[in-house]
């Protein structure tokens, strides 16, 4: 059975609300691995920034973003505060399963990021400073799609997440099957 996009996304999502130990982890892997201890994750300002039903507080959060002239998503938007500083950042996640980036996905993450951060402090509604963009897929995801796969600012690999989150344990093939 394959996993579906969506679904393992809200996994990750909630995994990260709900598991220290995967926060902290998760966040280790990026610019802001100084404050793994310290970052709070903005779920209550997340869901309360939504027009969706609460359990979709991290889900599709879609921007059109002006100086692409395009209209953008982000698979799991994650909001956080540093409770030292007080420095807001977002990470953007973009979660590919097996689906092909669609015409100027990879290339534009960086600038939808950096508009949004933007457009979220002057709007008052997720206000932050500082981002960075996660694409979280399978190993062989990324060894067939490197040059995609390297235009985010962090690849973290399915099977790696599933030592957290077991939905992410790679599928095993059928018995009996071809192995393509």
């Amino acid at each position: 059975m394959t996993k579906d996009e969506d679904d393992l996304c809200r996994v990750f999502a909630e995994g990260v609300r709900t598991n220290p130990e995967f926060a902290r982890w998760l966040l280790s892997r990026t610019k802001f691995n100084y404050c793994t201890d310290r970052a709070r994750l903005l779920y209550d300002e997340q869901v309360s920034a939504r027009r969706v039903a609460p359990d979709r507080w991290w889900r599709h959060w879609w921007w059109h973003v002006k100086t692409l002239n395009k209209d953008r998503e982000t698979d799991v938007f994650l909001a956080f505060q540093d409770a030292s500083t007080g420095l807001r950042f977002a990470l953007h996640i973009e979660n590919k399963v097996n689906a092909e980036f669609t015409p100027g996905q990879a290339e534009s993450y960086g600038q939808k990021a950096a508009w949004v951060a933007a457009r979220e402090t002057e709007k008052r509604r997720m206000p932050h400073t500082d981002w960075q963009n996660i694409l979280i897929a399978p190993a062989a995801y990324y060894s067939i799609r490197k040059v995609q796969c390297d235009l985010f600012d962090v690849f973290i690999s399915h099977e790696d997440i599933a030592v957290f989150l077991p939905e992410f344990k790679a599928e095993a093939p059928p018995v009996g099957g071809d192995v393509a």
